[in-house]
C-alpha cells in the first residue's frame, strides 16, 4: 500500500496537481461538495477535531479535517469558529475515508 501511495504522490507531483479535488481523485476517491452554515465546531482556535455544516435543504454533515487542512488559502482552520458565530456560509470539498467525511478543502461560500 505504501508503494501505491508513493506512486500516486509521484504522479500527482509530476502532473503539477494543486487542486484539492484533483488530489482526491488521484487517491481514487470520489470527491463531494457541501455548502451551508457551520452549526458545530469541536476543537479550539488553532485546531479543529470535527465540524458540522447544515445546507439550505436542512441536511447536516459532520466532517473531520484532513491532516494539515487550512481554511481558504492559508488561514487557520479555527476560522470556522467565526463562521459558527456569524452564520456566514462555507463551502466544503470532501471525500469519504473509513466511513468518515474528510474535509480536504474549506473556504468561504461567498
Amino acid at each position: 500500500m505504501a508503494a501505491l501511495s508513493l506512486v500516486v504522490w509521484l504522479v500527482v507531483a509530476a502532473a503539477g496537481v494543486d487542486d484539492a479535488a484533483d488530489v482526491v481523485a488521484a487517491r481514487g476517491a470520489s470527491p463531494g461538495a457541501a455548502e451551508g452554515i457551520v452549526v458545530d465546531v469541536v476543537g479550539d482556535i488553532t485546531s479543529v477535531e470535527s465540524f458540522t455544516v447544515r445546507s439550505a435543504d436542512g441536511t447536516s454533515r459532520s466532517f473531520v479535517p484532513d491532516d494539515g487542512l487550512l481554511f481558504g488559502h492559508g488561514g487557520s482552520i479555527g476560522h470556522l469558529r467565526s463562521h459558527l458565530t456569524s452564520g456566514e456560509p462555507v463551502r466544503v470539498r470532501y471525500t469519504e475515508r473509513g466511513g468518515a467525511l474528510v474535509a480536504v478543502e474549506v473556504d468561504d461560500a461567498s
